[in-house]
């Protein structure tokens, strides 16, 4: 009789054990996530912060870029546009067959 309660004491004391031991390890992957949740939202925060500024740069280029804008900035230079038309005339056909 005294060996069945100490077997049912020692059951006991090992379900307790097991029971502590993982709690601590759900609050210790509930910590990591909760730690990895706050990384990506970071993360997430700084991809949306360079979309930005690269669409910002994007339209600055491609304002730059521009004819018009190449076209006055090449006037501001000193550059003219050019009055005489240039006209190539070939007798010759370009695709001929042979």
């Amino acid at each position: 009789m005294q060996e069945n309660m100490k077997m049912k004491r020692n059951f006991l004391i090992f379900l307790i054990l097991v029971i502590v031991g993982l709690s601590i390890t759900k609050i210790a992957v509930t910590n990591k996530i909760t730690t990895n949740g706050v990384a990506l939202q970071s993360i997430q925060a700084q991809i949306a912060n360079l979309d930005t500024q690269n669409y910002i740069i994007m339209q600055q280029y491609l304002a730059e870029a521009s004819l018009t804008s190449l076209d006055a900035k090449a006037v501001k230079e000193g550059f003219k546009p050019n009055s005489t038309d240039y006209f190539v005339t070939i007798n010759q056909s370009i695709a001929s067959n042979q």
